[in-house]
């Protein structure tokens, strides 16, 4: 089975990074700071939270796309996530050509 799909930029994506796991990454990157995974979800509009940890935060995190802000305190209240070198260069190869202008 072929989990990946010819993007209409030509590079091979996962199917797992969806329209919504692109706003995850582009909502970091808009973001002035670190956000907390609470905050990623509103500001995606992805309120069901089991889902939104399995289908795309843990994912994105696992890839290295996100990281922690604290991470020896991966369950800390303060936690929070910022897009890494990697997850900025996947959010331009996604990202239509159009906005970049």
């Amino acid at each position: 089975m072929d989990i990946y799909g010819s993007g209409a930029d030509g590079w091979r994506h996962p199917a797992s990074y969806r329209t919504s796991t692109r706003q995850v990454l582009a909502a970091l990157n808009s973001a002035s700071g670190p956000l907390s995974r609470n905050n990623l979800q509103e500001a995606t509009g992805l309120y069901d939270r089991e889902r939104f940890v399995r289908e795309h935060f843990k994912p994105l995190l696992a890839a290295g796309l996100i990281k922690m802000t604290l991470p020896d305190k991966p369950t800390s209240s303060k936690q929070k996530y910022r897009l890494t070198v990697k997850g900025k260069k996947l959010l331009e190869r996604l990202s239509p050509k159009d906005s970049k202008k």
